[in-house]
């Protein structure tokens, strides 16, 4: 009997601290090897990311970050990061970078997890990140994928909120 209250005990704070024991921080955003916490509200890239954002991960290492999240919210994210100067600008002649990916391939930098960026992709930077990848849709090159996987990696060196 002593036995079973004790599996029970033991089971029960597993189950309360299952989040804190499987993913850093207790973040099941955070990827493996993360070594800053980053705040419940990320700002990536200078811009908080749109309100609709899903499947968010991100991985710090060494005063750099990388966050990758799906939205259908991504031109206007863009413009809030000084990315581009409004959403018509999107795909005007020298913002639109071909990543070098063959179309259909997938790329997941370094730390990160989660599902990778899918090729063909749009490349940017802003003033406050050094990259911004953005999925294209496969079947035109002026059109965004819907929803867009994006992957933001910047400096980050203030963790509060």
């Amino acid at each position: 009997m002593t036995v079973l209250a004790v599996v029970l005990v033991a089971g029960g704070v597993t189950r309360l601290f299952w989040d804190d024991l499987m993913y850093p921080f207790g973040d099941p955003r955070a990827c493996d090897g993360s070594d800053v916490a980053l705040p419940a509200a990320i700002k990536a890239g200078g811009a908080l990311l749109p309100r609709d954002a899903t499947d968010v991960r991100y991985y710090t290492h060494e005063g750099k970050a990388v966050v990758s999240f799906v939205s259908d919210q991504v031109p206007d994210y863009l413009v809030r990061t000084g990315s581009i100067p409004d959403t018509d600008s999107l795909f005007a002649d020298e913002s639109v970078v071909k990543y070098g990916m063959a179309p259909g391939d997938t790329e997941l930098p370094k730390g990160l997890c989660g599902a990778g960026l899918r090729a063909p992709a749009w490349y940017g930077g802003a003033p406050s990140a050094e990259t911004i990848l953005v999925e294209r849709s496969p079947l035109g090159s002026e059109t965004l994928r819907s929803p867009a996987r994006v992957q933001v990696t910047f400096l980050y060196t203030d963790p509060a909120p």
